[in-house]
């Protein structure tokens, strides 16, 4: 699948244009928001490739998670949890949730 346009849900600003960069020097349109409500913003007006969220965010992200694959039930987008924890059992949960991908 190539992705085209990536969502980042991040409150980290540094991170955020950090991966933004990255991203767009690889051709890829990325929008960042910094919370959950703006990210649901954008998954309904843009239909997102690949959506990164992070755990810093100051909501359920299991919940966010599950949220996202009901609004984006027919596109079906990636999503990957970006964490600063690298312990197994939060991995375990996020995939869990039905998060495709987990980076630390």
């Amino acid at each position: 699948m190539l992705v085209k346009v990536v969502l980042l849900i991040d409150k980290r600003k540094e991170q955020s244009v950090r991966y933004k960069k990255i991203l767009e020097g690889a051709g890829v349109t990325v929008f960042t928001v910094s919370d959950f409500a703006m990210g649901l913003n954008i998954m309904n007006s843009f239909e997102p490739d690949l959506i990164l969220i992070s755990d810093s965010l100051k909501i359920d992200v299991k919940k966010a998670i599950e949220q996202i694959k009901v609004l984006t039930y027919n596109t079906r987008p990636l999503i990957a949890v970006l964490s600063k924890s690298n312990h197994i059992q939060d991995k375990i949960d996020y995939l869990d949730a039905g998060a495709d991908d987990f980076l630390s």
